[in-house]
């Protein structure tokens, strides 16, 4: 029994002998003394052989009786066969007093082995003190009364009899330079845009080629500027609120004008890739956004002369009917 147990002793003193050659953990602060509330640095060094594999402690809100401030920062320098890692924390307390920081415990794990070793660092004494500077600084005074002054009617007095006297000089100047004079009605006229929804929409196509928006390529702005040509241009024709209009309803109310097949489909795509270019980061091409404006054009320039003719038929028809009901008569 006595054999068993001094080859124990020795096994353990030689595994605790390769440890510390292995690995070593050395902790330090940057100062022992603090104010309350005063940030410290603790610093906690591990310089471990490359082949050992570290579990690192992890403390983010407390290391003992200190407040973690900062969380913390790891630093890893490889040298020929060790590996130094320093781990910072930012820590504080707010209790005056003497305190430890405890030590800490690293596990770590050796080649070929999956046992869980551990090593400790050692506890470093903190000194929190006051801000206070001496003991009689530190004693609390009873909150004094508030200081009552005398109520002065006199001075009260004065003030009011300035600010009448105030009032009256302004409403003297008033009276005298501005209500007796007679007033001038000014007509203003009333612009009103006379343009119609075709010329608008041309207006702003000429726009958008001046600014090169395409060329630039500025094509998320493009495409939206040139969509919300075809969007104002159709409320105008349909006096249909557009604005908040997805780009299918759009295509929706475009089709309720019985426009040819053609244009629809046309406006189709152009939609689809518009909503490509505004919401999926499509990329085009500068040849496809001369092509979609071109395309833009056609359609409007398309939409109004099927109103147009539309329109023309719509009268002729009329006037036949009127001339039909007078020969009737």
């Amino acid at each position: 029994m006595k054999n068993i147990f001094t080859i124990f002793l020795i096994a353990f003193c030689t595994i605790s002998s390769v440890f510390s050659q292995d690995l070593k953990v050395n902790a330090f602060v940057d100062k022992n003394e603090i104010k309350i509330g005063e940030p410290i640095d603790f610093t906690l060094e591990i310089t471990a052989k490359n082949n050992i594999e570290i579990d690192f402690p992890e403390f983010k809100k407390v290391i003992g009786k200190f407040d973690v401030v900062e969380p913390a920062k790891v630093i890893s320098q490889e040298n020929q066969d060790d590996v130094i890692t320093t781990v910072k924390y930012r820590l504080t307390r707010f209790e005056l007093g003497e305190e430890k920081i405890p030590p800490i415990n690293v596990d770590f794990r050796i080649p070929s082995d999956t046992t869980v070793n551990s090593i400790q660092s050692s506890a470093i004494a903190i000194n929190v003190v006051s801000v206070l500077n001496s003991e009689q600084d530190r004693k609390i005074a009873d909150i004094e009364s508030p200081v009552e002054y005398p109520f002065d009617w006199v001075q009260l007095g004065i003030w009011i009899l300035f600010g009448l006297v105030l009032i009256g000089v302004v409403y003297w100047i008033w009276k005298k330079f501005f209500a007796n004079k007679p007033k001038k009605e000014k007509e203003i006229e009333e612009i009103k845009d006379t343009r119609s929804p075709w010329q608008k929409a041309m207006e702003s196509l000429q726009k958008m080629k001046r600014d090169e928006l395409a060329q630039k390529g500025d094509f998320k702005v493009f495409y939206t500027e040139l969509t919300d040509v075809f969007r104002n241009y159709l409320g105008g024709i349909t006096t249909v609120g557009t604005l908040e209009m997805t780009s299918s309803e759009l295509l929706e109310l475009t089709e309720k004008l019985k426009v040819q097949m053609q244009i629809s489909q046309k406006l189709h795509q152009f939609l689809m890739f518009s909503d490509l270019v505004k919401f999926a980061k499509e990329i085009p091409t500068l040849t496809q956004a001369e092509t979609h404006y071109e395309e833009m054009t056609e359609i409007i320039n398309s939409i109004e002369q099927f109103l147009v003719e539309r329109e023309r038929a719509r009268k002729e028809i009329e006037q036949s009917n009127s001339q039909t009901k007078e020969k009737s008569f």
